[in-house]
């Protein structure tokens, strides 16, 4: 097979990015979404200093760079040897720097957080009190970029850029709910995990981060994407914005587009059971709302949750969000956790038509949020069976050798909607919002 990927890393700032790729000895990218949170991305790139190029102040060409400072791009391009696709697999700041030096080798090893990360550490508007704004993206839209006029957006690194900002898509129809945004002086990532992601609940993740001159809104924009409820993909693509869906399919003998499994785990997902919910934000103008899913506790005994700020208006409101909560994930279910693939796999197993799954899974748009129909034989049994799964997290490993994906997942019955004639979302009587 002609399937191939050319891992690439860029570091530095509008206009003057610099390309590390040839030193470096290997890369890690981890990313996981969090349920009614934002998600985490971490990358760990690992570069060869041998000559000492690296090394602060020790006069050699990076010497002076102010490592800090810079944007840091990591990117794959997929190839079958005909066509292509270079995606973003990774884009975020450095956090660490550690050089180490054994007397016969010299490493640089960076460690990186995406820009969700940052919000964790990044103070929000403080003196206007409440202020009400629709759907979930309009009200993470009014934390991160303030309102134009009285609101400003909160503070971000420019990266060489005139104008940072960070600008949320929606990859799913949304809710038209009203939200009251409580600027109480806190994080940004405090105010959009506490008071409206909840409320969904509703999913969001750091993807790029482009600059005016390649297309962007902003100077940079920093992309956010945003699943709310109904929670699946189903607008689509618009520019490099990729919110369509794209599914995929695991299996041990793959053909056309599928993509092989080296290694797989299935299990329970018991902690993430959840059969009773209160919605509470009496600050927002509504009342405490509970829902208790009767059925679930006799089974499994009070698995509970409470929303304690949400930013949601009415009672009406706030009860569907508490009853979503009690039903989405009212029952554990036995499904496919993990898988690994790997590079030399699918070059070994894989038709060409396959090395755009491949991008597709690399891409940080798409790699997360998507269906996959996980196809396998459980030891035991002489049958296959097909998990409808959504991919929640994935970790890369990068060598000079080969690359190693490993994928998470979580029930698609407890995360998408019924869907007919899907192999993954149209199985009936295994999907709690059909």
């Amino acid at each position: 097979m002609t399937i191939d990927a050319t891992w690439q890393i860029e570091i530095g700032v509008k206009g003057a990015m610099t390309d590390y790729t040839s030193r470096v000895a290997g890369l890690n990218v981890k990313q996981r979404l969090g349920r009614a949170r934002l998600g985490t991305g971490n990358a760990v790139v690992t570069m060869l200093n041998n000559d000492g190029a690296l090394t602060p102040n020790g006069g050699g060409t990076y010497s002076t760079v102010d490592w800090f400072a810079q944007l840091v791009r990591i990117n794959c391009t997929v190839t079958d040897g005909t066509s292509s696709d270079t995606v973003e697999v990774f884009s975020g700041i450095v956090k660490d720097f550690k050089l180490s030096d054994d007397g016969t080798n010299s490493m640089v090893q960076l460690k990186m957080i995406d820009m969700a990360g940052v919000l964790g550490q990044t103070e929000t508007y403080t003196s206007l009190g409440y202020d009400t704004v629709g759907g979930i993206v309009g009200a993470i839209t009014r934390v991160l970029r303030g309102d134009g006029a009285t609101i400003p957006p909160v503070p971000t690194a420019s990266f060489g850029g005139t104008d940072s900002k960070y600008r949320p898509f929606t990859i799913t129809a949304g809710s038209a709910y009203s939200y009251r945004v409580n600027h109480d002086g806190t994080t940004a990532a405090q105010q959009i995990n506490d008071q409206i992601l909840p409320s969904g609940p509703a999913f969001a993740w750091s993807t790029t981060t482009f600059f005016n001159t390649e297309g962007a809104f902003d100077d940079p924009t920093i992309y956010l994407l945003v699943a709310d409820y109904p929670l699946n993909r189903t607008l689509a693509d618009s520019g490099t914005l990729k919110r369509a869906a794209r599914p995929q399919t695991f299996t041990a003998n793959p053909t056309g587009t599928e993509l092989p499994i080296n290694s797989l785990t299935a299990g329970w997902n018991h902690d993430d059971v959840r059969n009773q919910a209160t919605v509470d934000g009496t600050y927002a103008g509504h009342t405490s709302q509970t829902t208790s899913n009767t059925a679930s506790i006799d089974k499994y005994g009070v698995q509970a949750v409470t929303v304690n700020e949400s930013g949601v208006t009415t009672d009406t409101e706030a009860l569907e969000a508490a009853t979503r909560w009690a039903t989405l994930f009212d029952a554990p279910t036995y499904a496919a956790t993990a898988l690994t693939v790997k590079l030399s796999s699918i070059i070994d197993q894989c038709d060409d038509a396959a090395y755009e799954s491949l991008a597709n899974l690399l891409d940080i748009q798409s790699g997360l949020w998507n269906v996959a129909a996980v196809e396998y034989t459980p030891t035991g049994s002489a049958t296959q069976v097909t998990d409808g799964c959504l991919m929640f997290g994935r970790s890369i490993n990068a060598t000079p050798s080969d690359t190693t994906v490993t994928v998470e997942f979580v029930p698609a019955a407890n995360y998408q909607y019924f869907q007919l004639n899907s192999p993954v979302l149209g199985v009936l009587d295994q999907n709690r919002l059909g």
